[in-house]
């Protein structure tokens, strides 16, 4: 019989070291050795070993499966606020809000300090489209735990999509004030300040925002999304198609499910006008599809998808004509 214990351990290793397809691998054996019932594990590790399968298996878009190892570490520890949180947030991905609301409820119950709750609750308001309440949920995280970067990155997505620029950018700063080497803070202020270089016409901004990708690379040379996001700002909004597809290729080598880097690439090649490379681009967007699990990714790629279908239909249209 293999022991849970070491399967377990060396999973929590690999999931230290960013090596998930691993650590998911570990701990579904360690999962699968282990009994309900088996009294040679206290009740904390068990609850620990099911909310890490659970949470792989949700990662795979396993709702129902996830949800009924998630209930198993609820019946060992019905206050567990994590197991609850993940409860939530499984039922918001589901669509299914008022059950995510009844989870999240409950672990507020429990603690109401924590700030994880209002992240998550946050987000509750964001499927419901209320913005304001969205937005007070997130300024509770920071002010519960200011180092919470999660609501840095929130708060500043939704003050660029209502259109406060200057406000994100202060957000931004100020997130990078106490986390300087944070990637996703240098991204997202690469990405705003390039956007301000391009409207403004501004050779500072915009030099000032490859600086910030420049740097994300720097700090981690290993992070794919270093390179999508760069590679897809030299794109769509430089038109350097060359060189932003050689970094989304790079991105590509380091992580082949990358979603940003498959849906840029994708792309690039719609807009060739090749038959084959329209084919190309079906095949990415399908596998863009198949490693995500957000409703507005989901919407946004099949959107794109049929789009690259119906240029490729005119594409096939026109080519009849010609031969007639």
């Amino acid at each position: 019989m293999k022991s849970p214990k070491l399967f377990f351990e060396r999973g929590l290793a690999y999931a230290a070291t960013k090596k998930f397809d691993s650590a998911s691998l570990d701990i579904e054996t360690a999962y699968s050795e282990i009994s309900d019932e088996d009294l040679d594990y206290p009740l904390e590790y068990r609850v620990q070993l099911y909310n890490w399968h659970a949470t792989f298996v949700l990662l795979r878009s396993m709702f129902d499966e996830a949800a009924e190892i998630f209930s198993k570490a609820l019946k060992l520890d019905p206050f567990n606020c994590e197991v609850l949180l993940k409860m939530g947030c499984l039922y918001i991905d589901k669509g299914e809000i008022e059950k995510s609301k009844d989870f999240i409820s409950k672990a507020m119950d429990v603690n109401v300090k924590l700030p994880s709750i209002y992240f998550y609750r946050s987000q509750i308001h964001a499927f419901e489209n209320d913005q304001e309440n969205m937005l007070t949920d997130l300024q509770t995280c920071m002010d519960l735990d200011p180092t919470n970067q999660q609501a840095v990155l929130s708060i500043a997505t939704l003050l660029i999509g209502q259109g406060d620029i200057d406000q994100a950018e202060s957000v931004i700063e100020n997130g990078l004030a106490k986390e300087p080497n944070n990637i996703d803070l240098l991204l997202m202020k690469g990405e705003l300040m390039v956007s301000k270089g391009v409207t403004l016409q501004s050779e500072e901004h915009f030099n000032e925002g490859i600086f910030c990708f420049d740097r994300a690379i720097q700090i981690d040379p290993s992070n794919a999304g270093c390179y999508a996001n760069k590679g897809t700002i030299y794109i769509q909004a430089l038109g350097k198609i060359d060189e932003g597809k050689e970094l989304i290729e790079k991105a590509l080598e380091l992580d082949p499910n990358y979603m940003m880097a498959l849906t840029s690439l994708a792309q690039v090649y719609m807009n060739t006008g090749n038959h084959e490379d329209f084919m190309k681009a079906q095949v990415l967007f399908e596998k863009a599809l198949n490693g995500t699990r957000n409703r507005d990714d989901i919407f946004h790629i099949n959107s794109l998808k049929a789009e690259a279908i119906a240029r490729m239909e005119a594409e096939n249209r026109i080519r009849q004509i010609k031969i007639f």
